[in-house]
């Protein structure tokens, strides 16, 4: 990409991000332990699993301090069961639909979740499917598109099958799940990653401001599909959508938030942090954290990274705007890789 087109693409961006004139910069952004803790069954608390995985793999490559990784909060137990095998030679039992979020077809490379890890584990054997989503369409669009993909691989093989929808991919994957109910059995368990399964409250408040000043901005860098992007994202959208949706029985749904420290927050995120900091600073300045799990879900944690810094690498893609203070990065490839080690042990026990 040349030089002109990441300045074009950057600016782009920061302007959907930030939807609005003004910037206030958080002078912080802490994470509401009291708001976060949840009252949630044993058997749907793997925090204590998940930080032993992440935090065993991390140490295997890097002297990060796996406590500046995970938010440890109030009710989250230890963990005193048997690690998963450290076998890293296969992974070929799966297949993984991954599902990305809003505008994420728009800028290419930059919005492309986890490109390292999927390599990884498409080495490793993994059968990892990039579903092509119309990035700027409603989550019902997309339901039909995640279909025609899970369709093509049917009587394949009997790998365990993932959706892992990151942001708006997460109700994406929903959508599917509810539309397409045979092609539903085909999945063992839906996986969100700072997905605002309760509806988006910056949707809510600036998908005029979205109509009126930037929906033609993305003309040459993606398809404007049906238009429904926002829609779908509304808290009265999801809330309606939610009243109707069951999960296939037997699958599991696992979840994940963000909330990042200070030094985690990029420049690309601060204006919308702030705005919704106003309702609860426990965002990673898209996806309040409480929004992010519904009722049923396993909950495998809180990570220290925004909303970007936890799947794209938007630092090293769009300069400026992706860098944080924090003298490290969030260790997204690892954290990644540990969130599906983790499923596949659940799924197995």
């Amino acid at each position: 990409m040349a030089a002109m087109e990441v300045s074009k693409t950057s600016l782009i961006f920061f302007m959907v991000i930030a939807l609005s004139a003004c910037t206030v910069y958080p002078d912080r952004a802490s994470i509401e332990a009291s708001a976060l803790a949840p009252d949630i069954a044993a058997e749907q608390d793997l925090r204590p699993l998940f930080r032993a995985v992440f935090c065993r793999k991390l140490a295997g490559i890097s002297d990060a301090d796996c406590e500046n990784e995970l938010w440890r909060l109030d009710g989250e137990s230890s963990f005193d069961g048997a690690l998963p095998s450290t076998d890293k030679s296969d992974f070929s039992d799966l297949r993984i639909f991954l599902i990305g979020g809003s505008f994420s077809e728009c800028f290419g490379e930059a919005s492309r979740a986890w490109p390292g890890a999927i390599e990884a584990l498409t080495a490793r054997g993994a059968d990892i499917i990039e579903v092509p989503i119309s990035s700027r369409s409603s989550s019902k669009y997309n339901a039909s598109l995640i279909a025609v993909s899970v369709s093509q691989t049917l009587n394949q093989d009997e790998r365990t099958t993932l959706l892992v929808g990151y942001s708006k991919g997460g109700i994406d994957s929903m959508y599917f799940l509810n539309t397409y109910p045979m092609l539903a059995q085909e999945i063992d368990a839906l996986v969100t990653i700072a997905s605002p399964v309760r509806g988006s409250v910056l949707a809510d408040r600036h998908a005029g401001t979205y109509d009126a000043l930037f929906r033609n901005a993305f003309e040459g860098y993606c398809q404007s599909g049906d238009g429904g992007v926002l829609e779908s994202l509304k808290t009265e959208s999801q809330s309606i959508f939610l009243k109707d949706y069951s999960a296939p029985e037997g699958m599991r749904t696992y979840a994940v938030a963000g909330v990042p420290a200070k030094n985690r927050l990029s420049p690309a995120m601060r204006v919308s942090w702030q705005m919704l900091a106003a309702d609860d600073p426990s965002n990673d300045g898209q996806v309040i954290a409480a929004r992010a799990v519904l009722p049923g879900t396993a909950l495998l944690g809180y990570v220290n990274a925004d909303h970007l810094g936890l799947a794209l690498s938007i630092d090293e893609k769009l300069g400026a705007l992706g860098e944080v203070s924090s003298p490290t990065r969030f260790p997204r490839d690892i954290f990644s890789e540990s969130v599906l080690e983790t499923v596949r042990y659940d799924l197995r026990k």
